[in-house]
């Protein structure tokens, strides 16, 4: 009777399998990858769309006026601070007895959740992290501002994310013929876009080397960046 010797992968064979399984996961994550960040980029334009009608209904019941926002600047020039209320200590836009944006059109929005992009990289520093979070920021130059003042309305931003979440109320620019813009490179949080709401009220992806130029209320010339 003859004797069957069992087959069985040498070490060469298991290193080359494993090698090629290394390769193969390594072409694979960053699409996958991209797919997810995708999934995200969608879901946070459907936020943006929902705030979109809170503002519309907001403008209807208050004559045609975008919401107000107190404390735009604190020390204006040293540098630019655009998050509402954090020198106040006030990290909390639900509670603030100051005026935002946030805060005006949360009976409309009806939901936190809506306020977030999930694409988000955590926290900023001084947030209240057991409150609810922002992660899209008001432009300022509309505050208080009537619909009639805006022109070309679907050439201009409105609101637009941002890619960390914060508890302030934050809006920039702000409307400041001195010092009132603040924009760090790499803020946009989708692959180098922003999801942007403009004052028509459609929303579309923007890429960051073509941001600043959709921001209505800059002056001519404004770097719009420290």
């Amino acid at each position: 009777m003859r004797n069957r010797t069992k087959e069985a992968f040498t070490l060469i064979e298991l290193l080359v399998v494993i090698a090629i399984i290394g390769i193969l996961a390594s072409m694979l994550f960053p699409v996958f990858a991209q797919a997810r960040e995708k999934a995200r980029q969608t879901d946070c334009l459907s936020n943006m769309r929902q705030l979109g009608f809170a503002f519309q209904m907001y403008t209807s019941d208050q004559d045609g006026i975008y919401p107000a926002q107190d404390h735009l600047f604190i020390d204006p020039c040293s540098p630019p601070s655009f998050w509402l209320d954090k020198g106040y200590g006030v990290p909390d836009w639900r509670k603030s007895p100051f005026a935002n944006w946030a805060q005006a059109l949360f009976p409309y929005a009806k939901s936190a959740q809506v306020y977030v992009c999930k694409s988000n990289l955590g926290w900023t520093q001084g947030s209240n992290t057991l409150g609810d979070p922002l992660t899209y920021i008001y432009n300022g130059f509309a505050a208080e501002q009537t619909e009639a003042a805006i022109p070309n309305t679907s050439d201009y931003i409105l609101l637009y994310d941002y890619r960390y979440k914060t508890s302030f109320a934050a809006a920039n620019p702000m409307p400041n013929d001195k010092c009132s813009w603040a924009y760090y490179p790499n803020w946009a949080p989708h692959m180098n876009q922003f999801n942007c709401l403009y004052f028509d009220l459609h929303v579309k992806n923007k890429p960051d080397n073509a941001f600043k130029s959709a921001i209505w209320g800059l002056p001519p010339g404004n770097p719009f960046t420290f």
